[in-house]
């Protein structure tokens, strides 16, 4: 009973922030651009934190549950060029360590910068292959050329035909929350049935996307299972979401300083941990 309440709470503040938000226009293919459903008005009007640039837009929210004890951020993201959205690795190279996710966001002139896969898995940056496919993670987020995104089981994908439609990015973590416009419901074999902090993305439409962090392992903020954010990806309306690196990795950066609140490594209170790679969006 207390997931299911969970779940309806969480649906009901996101469909509450769907009735705030401007739908978007229905999707059309562009190579590399969404400039014709890119939004003439502010979209941060009545956000937390907000970008507003001719070809960048992006307005962060806070939602508190104290009933349920969540804590969440939602940063609404538009593009009007792909170009705007990178896979960044720490120190500028594959495999030269890991880096402070602020240094990272800030060296890379991101305005906003969450954690991706602790590249666990498949690596493609710019259609580059970096590492190939593993059995660690049943989940791949694969962005493509006209901005659409795919998020699908290790078994549904298919690099080789992926290539060939474009892909630029993909990240395997896991699990894939929303797919084809329908949340993924874990039939309780789940590894990830307990909550925590978490880093979620998704995808409205090309050009148009859904970064989420949760809050967790505190008792104000409990995190999320695998339940908790397919709900929550879906009552936002994203037609592909997944789950990428959580825990002490859930960190959201906005304009070189950290949104959320990652939990704390170590005995020095120090929050988050240093990340291998990122999902930048810059001007």
């Amino acid at each position: 009973m207390k997931r299911l309440s969970g779940i309806l709470a969480a649906l009901c503040a996101c469909m509450l922030l769907a009735c705030a938000r401007p739908s978007a226009p229905a999707p059309s293919v562009q190579d590399g651009a969404a400039g014709d459903r890119f939004p003439a008005y502010d979209t941060g009007a009545d956000a937390d934190r907000s970008y507003q640039s001719d070809t960048l837009r992006i307005a962060i929210r806070r939602f508190a549950d104290e009933e349920n004890r969540q804590v969440y951020y939602v940063a609404d993201i538009w593009l009007r060029d792909l170009r705007s959205f990178r896979a960044g690795f720490a120190n500028g190279a594959f495999g030269a360590g890991t880096e402070n996710a602020e240094d990272f966001a800030k060296r890379e002139n991101a305005v906003l910068a969450v954690n991706g896969s602790f590249n666990t898995g498949l690596v493609v940056h710019d259609g580059t292959v970096y590492q190939p496919l593993d059995d660690r993670h049943d989940g791949v987020m694969a962005l493509y050329r006209d901005g659409s995104m795919e998020a699908l089981p290790l078994a549904a994908f298919d690099l080789d035909t992926a290539l060939r439609n474009g892909l630029v990015h993909a990240w395997q973590f896991g699990p894939v929350l929303v797919h084809d416009g329908q949340p993924c419901i874990p039939d309780g074999s789940d590894t990830f049935g307990v909550r925590h902090a978490r880093i979620m993305f998704g995808c409205y439409a090309p050009g148009h996307y859904a970064a989420v962090a949760v809050d967790g392992r505190r008792t104000d903020a409990i995190g999320m299972d695998e339940a908790d954010m397919a709900a929550l990806m879906y009552a936002l309306g994203c037609k592909e979401a997944i789950n990428l690196d959580g825990g002490c990795s859930a960190i959201m950066v906005f304009q070189g300083e950290t949104v959320n609140d990652p939990p704390r490594t170590g005995t020095d209170g120090t929050s988050g941990r240093n990340l291998l790679d990122m999902l930048l969006f810059t001007p």
